[in-house]
């Protein structure tokens, strides 16, 4: 072998490891561009959604704070009605007490 074919072939491989490293920038490069688009094209659609989900959340919140406070109204009506029948359960015992001797 002579040295002209020694550089010839250095160089030939050169080139081809210079080109295939160029076209896998460029590949991924546009991979990259292509993923990107999609993503923007999609994007206000799932800005939409995330919208309508947060405002029904918002509204199953207002919904749960109301049921709250009507359970705390509900609760203290059954404590007051409670004390009643307790106290009209005590009368009662007194009156019976007292027609039976």
């Amino acid at each position: 072998m002579n040295w002209a074919t020694i550089i010839q072939a250095v160089l030939v491989f050169g080139a081809g490891i210079f080109g295939s490293t160029c076209t896998y920038l460029a590949t991924k490069s546009k991979s990259s561009a292509n993923n990107e688009a999609v993503y923007a094209h999609s994007m206000p659609e799932m800005i939409d959604r995330v919208q309508d989900l947060l405002e029904q959340l918002e509204s199953k919140n207002g919904k749960i704070a109301q049921l709250t406070a009507q359970v705390e109204t509900q609760s203290h009506t059954i404590d007051a009605l409670t004390d009643q029948v307790g106290k009209m359960q005590s009368q009662i015992t007194r009156l019976t007490k007292g027609q039976g001797s």
